[in-house]
């Protein structure tokens, strides 16, 4: 289970690291959940922005819901 904790937390550095995350948010804290990091990636958007971030402009951004609807 130590494993899984590790991978997780380090996509949400290399997410940091890519400039996609704020290293202030909630994930980035030691005593963050995979849940909590789930949960802001559920509505795809910080993923999307990743994808224009590792190939400038292969997602149009005006295609992107700016807001993170929080999806359940």
């Amino acid at each position: 289970m130590a494993e899984i904790t590790e991978l997780w937390r380090e996509c949400v550095r290399w997410m940091i690291e890519c400039g996609i995350l704020d290293a202030k948010h909630r994930v980035a804290e030691a005593d963050a959940e995979i849940g909590e990091f789930a949960t802001i990636l559920r509505d795809g958007v910080l993923l999307c922005l990743l994808c224009n971030r590792l190939c400038e402009n292969c997602i149009d951004i005006k295609d992107l819901q700016q807001r993170p609807q929080m999806a359940q």
